[in-house]
């Protein structure tokens, strides 16, 4: 095979440029202070409010779902303390986001708390709440919802 010839091949790009300097004499290009780029979580103080607000909203919603509202006497005081510790950080100048976020999450699990309360008052005053797994239906021919047995045996 014949060689080819060199001006039909493209040129060096490394034949004029100079031979590579040593790392550490090249310069570091460090970030101008407060940029926010060394670390944005690093840049402001944690609201320590905002924080707990969050965790006692949240906490108190998933309580609420968890137990299918059967334990909304501990998740209507923690939606309270979330909403309040929630709008006491949303004066603090920093985490207002986070404060918003837990003030909305902490009335949601209020109003649902207190919707909670009141089926489960009702289930209990009409007589709807049952601990035993008889049921009686009686000469009724309605249907009925035994509330135990549903949460016990997920049919």
């Amino acid at each position: 095979m014949p060689a080819v010839q060199p001006e039909f091949l493209p040129p060096d790009p490394y034949a004029d440029a100079p031979a590579a300097s040593h790392p550490a004499s090249r310069p570091v290009f460090l970030p101008p202070e407060g940029s926010g780029a060394a670390g944005a979580a690093g840049a402001q103080p944690q609201n320590t409010k905002a924080v707990w607000a969050l965790i006692f909203g949240s906490g108190s919603l998933g309580l609420l779902v968890f137990s299918a509202g059967l334990l909304f006497f501990l998740t209507l005081p923690a939606s309270i303390v979330g909403w309040v510790l929630g709008s006491r950080a949303k004066r603090s100048p920093n985490g207002r986001e986070q404060a918003n976020v837990a003030v909305i999450i902490a009335i949601v699990g209020l109003i649902l708390s207190v919707i909670a309360a009141g089926i489960w008052i009702a289930l209990v005053a009409t007589g709807e709440y049952s601990t035993s797994t008889e049921v009686d239906h009686g000469s009724d021919g309605g249907v009925h919802f035994d509330v135990i047995r549903l949460l016990l045996t997920g049919a």
